[in-house]
């Protein structure tokens, strides 16, 4: 809740060998250098952002979906911030994002990968916002990687390099 704050300090894991959740609400503050979801095959990590005021960041990177599953949603005004951020990294892995909500968003000031070797989906929906600065979907061969921005008022923002279907297959 509002003015509840955790800062992790070092690397954040959620679902690192079995099942986690990670909820952020009503004006509360997560923060850690590196935090990943879904780090081991069969591995399960979700991560809630909701409500106007929660936020959430990675110093450095989010990863979601290194080898397990991962879903990372942003909801109603939630923010999300990270400095780098790669969805899906092996060939197991799947990853969904979503980002819905006017007042919602997730802003990669670095590298935003979508699908570097697995499956991800990234949905930006009814006003939400993401920003990067360079984006890749579908990275390596076998990947598969899928954007979508609906709704009035979203947008991704991207201000440098933008690859679909970099080595994988791009949406």
């Amino acid at each position: 809740g509002r003015g509840s704050e955790w800062n992790a300090g070092g690397e954040l894991f959620v679902g690192s060998g079995g099942i986690g959740t990670l909820t952020v609400n009503t004006g509360g503050f997560v923060t850690a250098t590196e935090v990943e979801a879904g780090q081991f095959a069969g591995s399960v990590g979700r991560i809630t952002i909701s409500g106007s005021g929660s936020r959430f960041g990675a110093v450095d990177d989010l990863i979601l979906g290194d080898s397990g599953l991962a879903t990372f949603s942003i909801q109603n005004g939630g923010i999300a911030t990270d400095a780098s951020a790669q969805i899906a990294i092996l060939s197991a892995a799947q990853g969904t994002v979503t980002v819905q909500g006017a007042g919602s968003q997730w802003n990669t000031t670095g590298e935003l990968d979508i699908g570097v070797g697995g499956r991800e989906i990234l949905a930006t929906q009814s006003g939400a916002l993401v920003t990067s600065n360079s984006a890749f979907i579908g990275v390596d061969r076998g990947s598969n990687g899928s954007v979508t921005v609906d709704g009035h008022g979203s947008q991704w923002n991207d201000s440098s390099a933008l690859a679909v279907g970099n080595y994988g297959q791009g949406n």
